[in-house]
């Protein structure tokens, strides 16, 4: 089945379907040292399917990477553990009623998911997406610093400018939209935020928003930065998931 979900083509394919995909950019991917990144949305509200397409690709050899918010049960982390090169994890807020205020959800399964992934050495980029007067504040930052302490060396911190590509989705599914009166952040302040991170012992980069979709598969071009192209939003062919709440 095929159609279509903003500007990129949505399909429902099978773990072998995927892998097959993949297997038409191996050559791509080994020339820029790239892989195969699993985005959303959540793929982890997919669970079941993550677990088998990434073992089948992680046995072809390719490099696998899952963008994740975190929200999820730690047993999910368990078992990608091992078929997982890569997480990148989100962390937006890390006092709990702010980001209750903000997600509506606790951020204390987020963090603790974190601390077990970092505890058993997986290979983590730890996202923050800045949002100015949310996220942005030298207190959250602070924070983020704190809980990260003692892992500068192995920890990567990528800063994800606040964009405004959510507002239209938000009016088409008849939702309130709480940000749309923020701005994107400038280059300066990003720059000042970036700064700040270094100047704690981290590893910081800036990176450009990609547009994501319920389910994407993205061929991603380089693990030293990690620049992603899509190669379609694809809907896993399975049935029974149990979903998992997602920010």
């Amino acid at each position: 089945m095929q159609g279509c979900r903003e500007e990129f083509p949505v399909r429902q394919l099978t773990a072998d379907e995927v892998l097959e995909e993949a297997e038409k950019d191996r050559v791509f991917m080994e020339e820029s040292d790239g892989g195969v990144t699993f985005s959303g949305g959540e793929p982890l509200l997919q669970l079941p399917f993550l677990v088998e397409v990434c073992a089948a690709l992680k046995d072809a050899d390719f490099h696998v990477v899952v963008d994740t918010s975190g929200y999820a049960e730690t047993s999910a982390f368990e078992q990608l553990n091992g078929v997982v090169d890569l997480f990148l994890y989100d962390l937006k807020i890390v006092d709990d009623e702010s980001h209750r205020k903000y997600t509506g959800v606790s951020v204390l399964p987020i963090l603790r998911n974190l601390d077990w992934l970092l505890v058993n050495r997986a290979a983590v980029w730890v996202r923050i997406p800045i949002v100015p007067g949310i996220t942005d504040q030298r207190a959250n930052l602070a924070n983020i610093c704190r809980i990260l302490k003692g892992r500068e060396s192995y920890v990567r911190l990528s800063l994800m400018p606040y964009h405004s590509g959510g507002s239209r989705k938000y009016r088409r599914l008849g939702l309130e939209d709480r940000l749309k009166e923020a701005e994107p952040p400038g280059r300066r302040r990003m720059d000042e935020i970036s700064e700040f991170l270094k100047d704690s012992g981290f590893d910081v980069h800036i990176v450009a928003h990609i547009p994501r979709g319920p389910a994407a598969l993205l061929v991603h071009t380089s693990r030293s930065d990690h620049r992603n192209q899509p190669l379609g939003f694809l809907q896993p062919r399975q049935t029974g998931c149990q979903p998992l709440p997602v920010l």
